[in-house]
This record gives structure tokens, sequence and C-alpha cells, in this order.
């Protein structure tokens, strides 16, 4: 049996399993294409067939190509009606994508992120986890329910829920579903064992790797400090002295000491380094690398090169900065033995995690080992004699670093000297429009029990800082041209759903003193407009129309050869007027699609200019040739009349034309503020608030009324001669 496809996929995805075992059960050939992620799927074969560059991706022997693991799996399925994979019936249908959607929006989509905060690679926020696991009880416990009066989910025999369901528990009981939870599912973990113990889906599934305990954040070890002693006082009272004397038999805990400390004083002074790398350019003379060679110990420290073990996981880059983040928060207790410049290089779903570390002593465990996740990194001794080395080492310095064409698009040295909180930025320039967009307002939205919650994540953060708006580069629509205009406070205001942004402005920094603007100067990358939409606009029509005909005569004088000429009459025109509640005096290039005009005018579509005006009525009026051609069979040197017929009607016409609010509004504080539930230490005094995220496309739109008369000019051929 020939193959059905090629699906490209890689043996840990779990849709890519659901789609194999579906060919398997249902008796198909499917070839597996060698598949490199980062490699193949940025390839320009590839991506001229699969645009998203996304895996699981198929292609049929006859070019039909597929991506989306659940359409790839229904496709699939499709082709072997006969195992009744979909069911056979359309209630089986129904039921089988009822509980394959359930499985996945209940119990893996909250799995994943609680692995995304487990790992640093969002900020970690613990009543969003704990909100999390509720919604992943909830799941399994529906789940469970169902599952304990029947073998398989739908029917009698294996379907694609279960195929999707197993998957899905599969990847749940290694990381969130632990050996104590899985006591509350002893039937579902049953439903798990009996699918991936089928014969023919062993090879593909693999053995469940159940784990002891669920995947757990570990926040860096703290420094424990030694209580200073409490100054004499000249009188005691009785009650207080009887309270010291009581202290004062309990001796205070010894700090522990960390080995480094023992290691022989050095000439190199680490906190120096971190003056000179943040006071001084990367290159150049006089410069931060200059200053280390100078100064460098290398019986003292060592220097390394850093890089994620699990690139594959990466996905958007600002989560692989706040990964990134969270590495660095587990160092802190190593603070004083560190220093790092290590970023994300590549683009969103094809991106590597490197740099490099300065570190106390020769060996790097002592010092990385206060981090549970340092053994997710791999760590490479730096030779700078090597010339390739050295070179490492001074671009991951400088943010110019380049790993396989992947280029280097967000950075962080933290552990600086300066200012502990506040992570150093160098070379703004190398930015990428996304790459340091925060996630804190994730949780917010966790706290408040939102369904669709992980489907914002994936489009944009809620809010941004000022620090992150100075990174943002190119951030307005490259294809708005003259669709948008600069939007005013006072049209913001306007918004039917402003108070929304207030509120979630107070839910997310408190309720400080602050005023609001737009379009601040100092921010030109986080605007906020207000913009057509780029879909033309259908106007409707109404009414009888009013039509009138006239006789237009063209005489021509032929001293041509004998033979035909064409001659072209007509034209069209429409006259509109519009307004709307905001954005008042704008002018925005618009589409709109007329219908279908009496019985001479089909369905079309024309670009024009309207201005909006609020209380004023004008007129924009647009011609569009519809050309008829009037072709006359004539002999030199005649004179010959063209007549035709012109029918000319009117017609009421009407619309609405929608213009929203998008970008930014800005709150600047009196005083530095953190988000709530965030880093108490990353205070802003200016924080913007992403209109787009927070309002529903309604609550920030409001609509240009379009209305007056079309007319359309309609020629039918009349009589032709020539003398």
């Amino acid at each position: 049996m020939a193959p059905i496809g090629t699906l490209y996929t890689t043996p840990g995805q779990g849709k890519g399993k659901i789609i194999r075992a579906i060919a398997t059960l249902g008796g198909a050939e499917i070839t597996l294409a060698p598949f490199e992620m980062g490699v193949t799927n940025k390839s320009p074969e590839f991506l001229a067939k699969f645009p998203l560059g996304k895996i699981p991706a198929f292609e049929g022997p006859n070019g039909f190509k597929l991506f989306e693991g659940d359409a790839i799996a229904r496709y699939v399925a499709g082709l072997a009606p006969n195992s009744n994979l979909l069911g056979s019936t359309a209630e089986e249908t129904a039921l089988i994508n009822q509980w394959i959607h359930a499985a996945e929006t209940e119990v893996d989509t909250y799995d994943t992120w609680v692995r995304y905060l487990c790992r640093g690679m969002i900020p970690y926020n613990k009543a969003a986890e704990t909100a999390f696991y509720e919604r992943i009880e909830r799941g399994l416990n529906t789940l469970e329910a169902h599952i304990s009066t029947r073998t398989f989910f739908v029917t009698e025999r294996i379907t694609l829920a279960d195929l999707a369901i197993a998957a899905y528990l599969l990847k749940a009981v290694s990381s969130t579903v632990d050996a104590q939870r899985r006591t509350k599912y002893p039937n579902l973990i049953r439903h798990l064992e009996t699918v991936i113990n089928q014969p023919a889906l062993k090879d593909i599934y693999g053995p469940a790797e159940y784990t002891e305990k669920q995947i757990a954040f570990v926040p860096p070890a703290k420094e424990k400090k030694e209580k200073a002693p409490a100054p004499p006082k000249a009188e005691k009272k009785p009650k207080k002295e009887e309270v010291e004397e009581e202290e004062a038999d309990v001796p205070a805990e010894p700090k522990a000491k960390n080995p480094l400390d023992d290691l022989p004083k050095s000439t190199f002074n680490l906190e120096d380094w971190k003056r000179a790398y943040s006071n001084k350019d990367t290159r150049g003379p006089d410069g931060a690398i200059e200053w280390f060679y100078q100064n460098y110990d290398p019986a003292g420290f060592s220097v390394w090169r850093v890089d994620f073990k699990y690139n594959s996981e990466l996905t958007l880059t600002f989560m692989s900065s706040n990964q990134i983040t969270g590495f660095f928060n587990r160092l802190e207790a190593s603070r004083k033995y560190l220093f790092a410049s290590v970023g994300v290089l590549g683009e969103s779903n094809n991106s590597v995690i490197a740099g490099t570390l300065i570190a106390r002593g020769t060996d790097i465990e002592p010092v990385v080992n206060v981090a549970p996740d340092w053994e997710s990194y791999e760590y490479k001794k730096l030779d700078l004699s090597n010339e390739a080395d050295k070179a490492f080492f001074e671009a991951a310095l400088a943010w110019d670093l380049e790993i396989d064409g992947k280029k280097w698009v967000d950075g962080k040295n933290p552990f600086n000297s300066l200012n502990p909180s506040i992570l150093h930025i160098r070379n703004p320039k190398s930015w990428s429009p996304t790459s340091s967009l925060r996630l804190v307002s994730f949780f917010v939205l966790g706290l408040m029990g939102v369904a669709a919650l992980p489907t914002y994540l994936r489009a944009a953060p809620k809010h941004i800082s000022d620090t992150d708006a100075l990174r943002m580069k190119n951030v307005r629509r490259d294809d708005s041209g003259s669709r948008c205009s600069v939007l005013s406070l006072d049209d913001a205001k306007k918004m039917p759903g402003f108070s929304k942004i207030e509120q979630y402005a107070t839910d997310t920094w408190g309720d400080g003193s602050r005023n609001i603007v737009v379009n601040p100067e100092d921010f030109p990358d986080a605007p906020a407009n207000a913009c057509v939409d780029s879909t033309p606009t259908k106007l409707d029509i109404s009414g009888e129309p009013q039509c009138t005909t006239q006789t237009n005569s063209a005489k021509i004088i032929s001293t041509n050869a004998d033979g035909t000429e064409t001659h072209f009459m007509n034209y069209s025109q429409r006259n509109l007027h519009a307004e709307s509640s905001f954005s008042t005096g704008a002018s925005f290039t618009v589409g709109l699609e007329v219908p279908e005009l009496f019985q001479a005018s089909a369905t079309y579509e024309f670009s024009t200019s309207v201005t909006n005006s609020q209380g004023k009525t004008f007129e924009t009026t647009t011609n569009n040739q519809q050309t008829t051609e009037s072709t006359i069979n004539n002999k030199a040197d005649s004179n010959c009349t063209n007549s035709l017929q012109v029918t000319t009607c009117k017609q009421n016409g009407s619309g609405k034309l929608r213009v929203a609010g998008t970008g930014f509004v800005w709150f600047n504080f009196d005083d530095a503020v953190a988000t709530i539930g965030g880093d108490p230490k990353d205070k802003h005094f200016k924080w913007a608030v992403s209109i787009d995220e927070v309002l529903s496309l309604d609550e920030r739109s409001s609509f240009i009324e379009i209305s007056g008369f079309m007319s359309s000019d309609t020629n039918a051929d009349g009589t032709k001669s020539c003398q």
C-alpha cells in the first residue's frame, strides 16, 4: 500500500503521536520526514509549503498540504472510514470532538502553563499556579467521572478521542499529575495504560514516565543575615529585661560559609568589573573589554560559555527572555561570585539561549548549583588565548553574538552592583519588537478565572513598563497606511470600555496618584491610534431606484483606411457623507463594497477617502469607470455617428464603518510602583495598558455612519451609421 503522505514531526511531540497512532490503527502508511527543529522548519522549501513554520505538518502524494495537528488528525482519520476513529454517526463524531477539546483546553493547556511558571519561562506567581492546578483538577474530575463507567470515551472501540486524551495525559503524568494526585483518577490511569499498551501503539506512545512529585518552582536561596546586637539601654523595665535575658541564652544561628570564600584572594575585583561594564562602552579604546583584559586574574576566576539544553522547547522570544530572568533569580545567592551576560538569539519558535559567565574559582558547579535548574544548562570553560573562544566571549558581552545565523535579540546582565533590582541594558538597537514585553498581567487574569486566559498569552502582553517601551521598535502597523490617525486622550475616553482600562491599572498597580496620557513624546513606539478595518465595508441599498434615460451621440470623422474603430463612453459616481463619535476631523482611506445596483451593475469594491466630521454633512465622491466598447465598421474619409442610450439611476445607500482604538494608554504615577503580585523590585513611574488586549473589539470601537445616494450610468448600444 502506498503511503498516504509525509508527516513532519518529532518523536516526542504529542500531536505527532496522535496522528501516527491514527495512521497505524487505520491501516495507513505514513512517511516520517527527516526533521530538525529550527533547521528544517526554517528552510525556504518548508516555509514555501507551510508558511507558519510549525509542526506537525502534512503533505499528501498529490501535493495536498495541511498544518495544525487537529486538522491533520481528522484528515488522516477520514482516510480510513472503516476504522470508525471519527465515529459512525453525527452524534458520535460530535462527542469525539467534545472530549478532545475538553481534555486539551482544561488539562493539557493548564499543564503547559504550570510548566512555564515552574521553569521560570514566565514570572512565577503562586496564586496563578494554584488557579491553574484547580483548572487541571476540574478537567480531570470530569474525565474521570465519564470514563469510570466505560472502557473508552465514546464507543466500545478506540476513537480519536481516546488517542488524543492518552497523549495529553501521558504528558501530564510526567509533570503536574503526581503520585498523590493520581490516586484520585484510577480510571483515567487505567484508560491511559489501556491505550498506550495496545500492541500497535506501544512504539508510538512509549511507556508512561510517572512523576512522584509535581513539578515545583524553587525560589533562589537567600543568605541569612546575622542579627545586629541591640544597643545598650540606660534603663530597662523588668519585663523587657526578662525577655532580653531569654534571647541572650539562645545563640544566633551561624551563617553558612560558602567554600568559595576560602579561595585565595584574587587581584580581580568582580564588583569593579561590574561598574566598568556598566559605565564604559563595551568595545573600543578604554572600553569594558579592554578593562577586563587589563585586570583579569585567571587563577582566581574563570570564564564560561553557557547554553540552554532544551532550545527546541522555546517558543516566543520574550518568554525565553523571562526564562533567563527566572534562572538568574535562582542564582541570587551567588551574586558576589558571578557575572553573566546571557541572551536570546533567533526568533520566536526558532531561538536559542546562550551567553557567557565570569565565575569565582576555576570550577563552575559551586557557583551555579544554588539554582535548582542549573543542570538545564551546559557549561564550557573558555580559553581566552583561543581566538574562537575569545570572539564568543566578547560578542556575548557586547550583545552582538550570532550562532548558526541566529542573531542576538534580547539580553540580560544581572548581579549589577549599581542597582541590584535592574537588569542592565546595552545596545538597545538590537532588541526585537517583542523581545522584552512583560507578561505579569497574565497572572491577574488567572486570579479572575478567565477561561480564555492562555489564548491571550499566545498573542501579546496586557501592559508594558516604560523600560519595555524604550526597547520596542516598529510596533506600528506596517500595513496601516492612511487607515489610522492619532487617537487623542479625549477620544480614548469616549471608547465604551475606557473605564475597564482605568480599573485594570488600579487592579495591577494600585490606586496611587497618577495622570493618564496617550502618545507621549518619549515613547513614540507605544502610541495610541484610531484605525479603520482593511476589509471593505459593505454598503446596503434601500428604496426604489429613480432612473432616467437619454441618448448621447458622438460624431467621428474617420481618416483611416477601411476597418473598424472602437470608442469608449461610461462612468459611475457615488456621493456619501459620514460621521462618528470619535476621531473627529480625521481622514481615513477606506474600502467600500457596493452591492449590485439595479440589473445592470455588478458588485464591486473601491477605495476612497472619508473625512469624519462630527455634526457636519459633507460629500466624498469616487468615480468608477466601467468601460463600454462601441465598435464601428467604417470606410476611409467617412463621417460616422455613434449613438448610445444612457440610463442613470439613483438609489439610497448606507453602511457602518468601524473605527477602533488600538495601542497603549499610559499611566504616569507620582511614585514608582511595581505590579501587584509581581516582582516588588521591578518598579516604574510609567506603565502602559494595551487597549487591544484589555478591551474587546466592541469596547474600543465607534462607527462612522455612512449614508447618501449612489448613482449608476448604464450604456446600451444605439445606432451606428457612416456616410
